[in-house]
């Protein structure tokens, strides 16, 4: 599977089988989260498109690069440390950092510690990521 449909689901396939499975994780972007806790961690992850632009040129195929950022942001309650928060960054970095898979490339990830906001302490980790796709030159 190829475009955004396959990179999403290649994204999110990482997270499936390497994130703590006693941490929800809300990865479907529009979609409800039935399993997010009043009480505990939890955390969301959104796949950004940024943008595409010609990485090769020649014929008759051209490669497009497009790149975007992975998004996990994690929530710790409030009161017990940031512990837990980093300790969940840390686990998301080691997912998405060097990872080359399905035609996706991701280099680096970084935690952002945000602090504390409605009840809950809050860490993102970004991902910036690329993938190149082959394109047919349509003759006119």
């Amino acid at each position: 599977m190829s475009g955004y449909v396959g990179e999403a689901a290649t994204i999110r396939g990482w997270f499936d089988s390497e994130w703590d499975a006693t941490v929800p994780i809300h990865m479907v972007d529009g979609s409800a989260f039935k399993d997010k806790p009043d009480n505990g961690p939890w955390a969301r992850m959104a796949i950004q498109s940024r943008g595409a632009e010609v990485a090769s040129i020649g014929g008759p195929a051209v490669s497009f690069r497009h790149t975007g950022d992975v998004v996990v942001e994690i929530f710790v309650p409030e009161g017990v440390g940031d512990g837990r928060g980093r300790a969940l960054a840390d686990l998301a970095c080691d997912i998405l950092r060097g990872k080359q898979d399905g035609g996706i490339v991701v280099w680096n990830a970084r935690a952002i510690p945000l602090g504390v906001h409605d009840g809950w302490y809050r860490i993102n980790v970004i991902g910036p990521y690329q993938r190149d796709e082959d394109f047919e030159i349509q003759p006119s």
